[in-house]
């Protein structure tokens, strides 16, 4: 592992997540993942689509991207064949008669062509992933699914076929990002059931799974709000305990953590322990 691998590595064990997690949120295939890793470039594709992926992976723990990209140019630049010299001096009978071999220029210039039309493709591919993933972390589980058909797009550029992603399970319709929404009329599992209220202060990292259903996850930007409804409990890990706030059926729940903490497997609501009959 060079230098490139062992920075993303201890990215994501300050973090504490794994790479099936970065996985489902930056819906990247986990085998580039760990080829990043494991600074396996004949696993990648195009440079273009690696700063890309990496942008992503350090967006999904909540770092900056600058010291990730500057080892992987370092990295690049190291590994890549250096061009033969070009010989100096007159040309003799030999290389005149070379020379004169040569194709017309015409017929030079249509490779250079194709290539200029295939970089400027690749750029409109990696403008298209950067957009992609900047509205997923704004807008919730639609951009998400538009960021994982760019990925699949990646994928086939690059000759390989990605893993299916996960369904997302829907979320309640009355949660919305801005302040002033209105919520939807209550129904007859939140009158009955619990519901749970999220709303973050800072970029945070959440996973909800209602009733051992199919859990959603989701890397939500600071200021939005989001509610979920189940009959018993939710289950919730939490990237980032200090950014976010919670409510359970209309009443605030006592602050996780601080700026940072994970939190894996909490339970609400929280099950008392049953007492001893007199």
């Amino acid at each position: 592992m060079g230098a490139l691998g062992q920075c993303l590595h201890e990215m994501r064990a300050r973090r504490g997540l794994t790479l099936d997690e970065i996985a489902q949120v930056t819906r990247i295939g986990k085998r580039h993942l760990v080829a990043l890793e494991a600074e396996d470039f004949s696993e990648l594709p195009a440079p273009v689509f690696v700063k890309g992926f990496l942008r992503s992976y350090c967006d999904a723990l909540q770092e900056p991207c600058d010291e990730a990209l500057g080892l992987y140019r370092q990295t690049i630049e190291a590994t890549a064949p250096s061009a033969p010299p070009i010989a100096s001096g007159r040309l003799g009978r030999g290389g005149a008669a070379s020379a004169r071999r040569q194709p017309p220029r015409s017929r030079r210039r249509v490779p250079l062509v194709a290539v200029a039309a295939l970089l400027v493709l690749l750029g409109l591919a990696a403008m298209a992933v950067q957009l992609l993933t900047r509205r997923s972390q704004t807008a919730g589980p639609d951009s998400a699914r538009g960021l994982a058909m760019t990925s699949a797009a990646v994928d086939a550029v690059a000759g390989t076929a990605p893993a299916a992603p996960p369904p997302l399970a829907p979320v309640a319709p009355g949660a919305g990002d801005s302040a002033g929404a209105a919520a939807a009329p209550p129904t007859s599992a939140e009158s009955s059931g619990h519901r749970l209220v999220a709303r973050t202060s800072e970029p945070t990292w959440l996973r909800v799974q209602a009733d051992g259903a199919e859990p959603v996850q989701e890397l939500l930007p600071a200021g939005v709000t989001r509610e979920w409804l189940a009959a018993r409990k939710f289950v919730l890990t939490i990237g980032n305990a200090g950014g976010v706030q919670l409510e359970l059926n209309g009443r605030a729940v006592p602050p996780l953590g601080t700026r940072g903490a994970v939190i894996r497997d909490l339970v609400l609501p929280r099950e008392e322990p049953a007492r001893p009959s007199p």
